[in-house]
């Protein structure tokens, strides 16, 4: 006799296939346009790109006596270390440093583990109903999933050693696990989610701004009972907060203050005020919020294409005017008495699409104010516009920045599947907005791709500073070095030459530099076993040697260009 597979075991299976198509399609888009971009030589033109896998080399790539604490102060600041962590495995290989491939394929990697967060957030968020229709239940996670891997700004950073797709991943996760937590109540999916957040402010800033809010929804929906909800606050809080409390604690122990990051010489604050006077066209946005938000709104739209910030955004802010709408009614009418305050509660919270709806479809309803967490680093974006801590112009500088909310609008895109009335629903008009809604996600990105990745603005912003008379110099000097290969001792600060080192040869263990004992001895005297200097006029190495150091005097200039002057000097003995 054959025994019909369960139930249970029918849906294993299909999960199991259904994750394994989702890695699947989202690992093959990824490969596939960052195999495409590197052999078109496109991948590593971003500035800070070049200067994040620098770092993670530099960690793993020094003078055999240097101590553990030398490697590890490389980490440096501000830049946070999550993605250059995950690159020490990769940056010990010398082909996948010089061409910026091994922060790619953490990039390429975070694109595809992004796509299955997306996808199950969308599974969340749609498959509440068994009874729900087909099309909604299988088509709206499969269309969340389309609008973030074919959205070209994010193929195109993907493929670069950038931390955007890094940045949307731990984001995703963070959510993702905490919205679960809320359905199923288990401790280590809140555990998980906290690990999450904690990554989100190792990745990128924006992150940091995610946990005041996240904590408050947590102990919202805990269904501990009174005091014992801060037991839930405590699980999540403690791995959420050892990001930012690690952070303090590099900072404070490398420079000497905690806020270094923040206010230090290579902040972004720090970055602005060096340069305020070519910088300063930028500061109309500052003090503005007017200014702030639509530069803000520009560059996600720039980002986004179209239909991602019109629909996403349609279906997002139905969500946000629910809630509205619930507390505009509470603040005219008093509920009846019989009403309990704790009904109340709910109630304002609530985001129902139908007022008749189950308490369960309720309590599910109120749970997706989570997903609104999505946004959060979008709305710091436009505060740090405002507050003049970095700096956007549309499809010039930093268009980038505007990329953190598309995990919320991949998975409120398809909120204009589901019908008003679902006993009403015919299956006819819902396969015609799933084929419309997918033609105008295909159209969208074909028609942001029609002049290839090279038009997109993101490549533009990274590909415009090719033409930087710096860079060019630089580039010059890569290739004279090439030429003459220096085998030596060479002392330089890494900082703006990261991407000579890489291209001409040259590796750290040679290299005395920011971070290494003999650099801090170098005001006092050259060591004898330095043999070059290489150093930019301004920069940190040129400011010591017109203290005038002893030995700095038979160092003789073999190569200068440009004013400031890019110059390369040899001991002469």
């Amino acid at each position: 006799m054959i025994v019909p597979p369960s139930v249970s075991t029918s849906a294993r299976r299909f999960r199991f296939a259904e994750t394994a198509l989702v890695w699947t399609i989202s690992l093959l888009t990824g490969t596939s346009v960052l195999g495409y971009l590197f052999f078109q030589g496109w991948t590593n033109l971003y500035g800070d790109g070049q200067a994040h896998v620098a770092i993670a080399r530099k960690i793993v790539d020094m003078n055999p006596q240097a101590s553990l604490w030398e490697h590890y102060v490389q980490f440096g600041s501000p830049w946070l270390p999550l993605q250059h962590a995950l690159m020490l495995p990769l940056v010990w290989n010398d082909y996948l440093w010089r061409t910026g491939l091994a922060g790619s394929l953490v990039s390429c990697g975070s694109f595809t583990l992004g796509g299955w967060f997306v996808y199950r957030l969308a599974c969340l968020h749609y498959r509440r109903k068994p009874t729900a229709p087909a099309l909604v239940y299988f088509g709206a996670p499969a269309l969340a999933l389309g609008v973030y891997l074919l959205n070209p700004t994010l193929l195109y950073l993907q493929a670069t050693p950038m931390t955007e797709s890094l940045f949307l991943v731990t984001l995703a996760g963070t959510v993702y696990f905490l919205r679960l937590w809320a359905e199923n109540g288990r401790a280590q999916t809140l555990v998980l989610a906290g690990i999450f957040a904690t990554l989100t402010t190792l990745a990128r800033y924006e992150g940091w701004a995610l946990l005041p809010f996240a904590g408050v929804l947590v102990l919202w929906f805990s269904r501990q009972p009174g005091w014992y909800k801060i037991r839930d606050g405590f699980l999540w809080g403690i791995p959420a907060a050892c990001g930012p409390l690690y952070w303090f604690w590099h900072n404070w122990a490398i420079y000497g203050r905690v806020t270094e990051f923040y206010s230090g010489i290579y902040s972004a604050s720090g970055y602005y005020a060096r340069h305020s006077d070519t910088l300063s066209y930028l500061s109309f946005a500052v003090g503005n919020p007017v200014y702030a938000l639509l530069i803000t709104l520009l560059a996600v739209g720039t980002c986004m294409g179209p239909v991602t910030f019109v629909a996403g955004g349609w279906g997002a802010m139905k969500k946000v005017l629910g809630v509205l709408g619930v507390l505009g009614v509470l603040g005219v009418q008093k509920m009846g008495n019989q009403t309990s305050k704790a009904k109340q509660l709910e109630k304002v919270f609530a985001l129902q699409d139908s007022q008749d709806s189950q308490d369960s479809q309720d309590s599910q309803d109120s749970q997706d104010i989570i997903l609104l967490l999505l946004f959060i680093p979008a709305v710091f974006t436009a505060y740090s516009v405002y507050s003049g801590n970095i700096q956007i112009y549309p499809l010039f500088l930093n268009v980038r920045y505007g990329i953190s909310p598309l995990v919320g609008l991949a998975v409120f895109v398809p909120r204009l599947l589901l019908p008003k009335d679902e006993n009403e629903a015919s299956a006819q008009r819902l396969r015609l907005r799933f084929v419309v809604l997918w033609a105008l996600v295909l159209v969208q990105s074909a028609w942001l791709l029609q002049h290839g990745f090279s038009q997109l603005a993101v490549f533009q912003e990274a590909n415009r500073a090719q033409a930087f008379r710096v860079v060019q110099e630089r580039e010059l000097l890569t290739e004279y070095i090439k030429n003459h290969p220096i085998r030596e001792t060479i002392a330089m600060h890494s900082g703006e030459t990261a991407p000579l080192i890489a291209g001409s040869g040259l590796v750290y263990a040679q290299i005395v530099h920011e971070g290494t004992r003999t650099w801090h001895d170098l005001p006092q005297g050259i060591p004898a076993s330095i043999e070059w200097m290489l150093y930019r006029e301004g920069d940190d190495l040129h400011r010591i040697l017109e203290q005038k150091p002893l030995g700095a005097e038979q160092f003789r200039p073999v190569w200068q260009i440009g004013s400031p002057a890019l110059v390369l000097s040899k001991r002469s003995r």
